[in-house]
């Protein structure tokens, strides 16, 4: 018997509801999500925030709880987001990429609003955020039930190399440029910068 991973589209037979998917592809994912984002947040945030820190909380209160099946429970599992601290200003935000799979959709929210709104307990110590696209990976790699079949070790590889082909497009065509002018400017070069990203992703790396 092997352990497998079956990629391909959204079963939508088993729901049509946008809001149960979000929760289902962001299930016990905000460790992936902190480690793949990282390069693109520190990015984007360099000039904004005075500092940008990770931690991990607990969520008292979650409107669409989800769990895995089969799967442990998670109901204890620590939630991992960003708290970033603007320049110049009295202000600290939540960035949060995974909180749809408790209901929320907001990824992007006041400090002291998210604590309040989410009913949040069990702060830990917020550390500095200089994750790599790989750093759960490098993590999961020294762990022999993730490693003892084959499969599981080749659809590691598969995603180690999308998740660095990833990076080259950060680095390559990410700037803070995006996020000057209007809404409509930032709606037109986040569709650019989209169409891009998926070109690249569906071609190999250059490199050796």
């Amino acid at each position: 018997m092997t352990a497998s991973c079956i990629r391909g589209p959204f079963p939508d037979h088993l729901t049509t509801n946008a809001k149960y998917k979000q929760a289902a592809l962001t299930v016990n994912q905000c460790t992936t999500a902190m480690a793949l984002l990282g390069r693109l947040t520190r990015k984007l945030l360099t000039g904004v925030a005075s500092s940008i820190n990770v931690f991990d909380l607990h969520l008292g209160r979650q409107p669409v709880p989800t769990k895995l099946v089969p799967g442990p429970d998670a109901t204890t599992c620590p939630h991992t987001v960003v708290m970033f601290k603007r320049l110049f200003v009295d202000e600290t935000w939540i960035l949060d990429t995974t909180g749809c799979q408790y209901g929320y959709e907001d990824i992007l929210v006041p400090f002291d609003r998210y604590i309040d709104e989410r009913e949040c307990r069990n702060l830990a110590q917020p550390v500095s955020y200089d994750a790599t696209e790989t750093e759960d990976l490098d993590y999961f790699a020294t762990l022999p039930f993730m490693n003892k079949f084959r499969t599981q070790r080749e659809n590691m590889k598969r995603e180690r190399r999308a998740r660095l082909r990833f990076a080259e497009f950060v680095d390559a065509n990410v700037s803070q440029d995006i996020l000057q002018g209007s809404n409509v400017d930032f709606d037109r070069s986040l569709d650019t910068l989209m169409s891009k990203l998926k070109m690249h992703m569906s071609t190999p790396s250059k490199r050796a």
